[in-house]
């Protein structure tokens, strides 16, 4: 019984970590998609 709690227990972590992982990455990319467009923009207002 202990050594199933234990692995259900792991199983669980494993998940949570990879939605965690999941989010932190798409965390940046919309972070790095907001720098890129934010930039584009600020060229294009200066040339104009």
């Amino acid at each position: 019984m202990a050594i199933e709690t234990s692995l259900l227990l792991l199983v669980i972590l494993i998940v949570i970590g990879f939605i965690v992982y999941r989010m932190v990455r798409g965390i940046w990319t919309v972070l790095l998609w907001v720098l890129i467009a934010g930039g584009v923009l600020f060229v294009v207002y200066y040339l104009l």
